[in-house]
């Protein structure tokens, strides 16, 4: 199988284009990004794109992971945020498709809705509508908590969100067992595990925990 993926630098991507390369029966993985990487592999080809003009042309794909996201305080306002959460990750879809992927996995996020209060649940909400626009043999919709792990770069609020998270996951139970964070890398081993799933679906923050 041939794979593409954006988003390979971030804390869930770094851990599943790893498990690409470590997979046997891919013979081509496809990392689009702004730059080249350390992780060498024979069968990893790095491509620097601009996601608002995607241009590249590649032997035909089966499945294409996207891991592409930001924060507010990184994009600096909310159309650079919705352009990277929203059109960064549609063009990217659209691309994928246009060559040949007939599969698409996507992280989006716990609470996704057009009606939502908050503008980033409100953004992963639009999203979700516009993929599922692409009518994908299999789109696969991943709906994380809080995710943990070691980021390269230094979050306040995700590192205060983690220790919280630590004291409290025990008495979050029941309805509220959906908020309990979930680890990147074990996001990322649920992804690469389903790389040859046929049906659509979205997997809520509890699936997750449970697999």
């Amino acid at each position: 199988m041939r794979v593409a993926i954006a988003g390979w630098s971030g804390l869930v991507g770094s851990h599943l284009l790893k498990g690409l390369t470590d997979d046997s029966q891919l013979e081509q993985i496809h990392a689009l990004g702004r730059r080249d990487g350390e992780l060498q592999a024979e069968k990893l080809s790095y491509h620097q794109v601009d996601f608002s003009d995607l241009k590249l042309q590649v032997e035909p794909l089966h499945v294409a992971y996207c891991c592409l996201g930001t924060t507010m305080k990184k994009a600096g306002s909310k159309a650079k945020f919705e352009e990277v959460d929203l059109h960064f990750v549609v063009n990217f879809a659209k691309w994928a498709k246009a060559n040949g992927a007939s599969k698409f996995h996507v992280i989006s996020a716990i609470g996704v809705s057009t009606k939502s209060m908050f503008f980033y649940n409100r953004v992963k909400a639009q999203m979700e509508l516009e993929l599922k626009k692409l009518d994908f043999d299999c789109l696969v919709i991943y709906h994380p908590s809080l995710l943990i792990g070691g980021r390269k770069e230094f979050r306040l609020g995700e590192r205060f969100g983690e220790i919280i998270m630590k004291l409290f996951e025990p008495l979050m139970i029941g309805s509220f067992k959906k908020f309990r964070a979930t680890r990147a890398e074990t996001l990322a081993q649920i992804m690469r595990a389903r790389i040859g799933q046929t049906q659509s679906e979205t997997l809520e923050a509890v699936q997750l925990h449970s697999l």
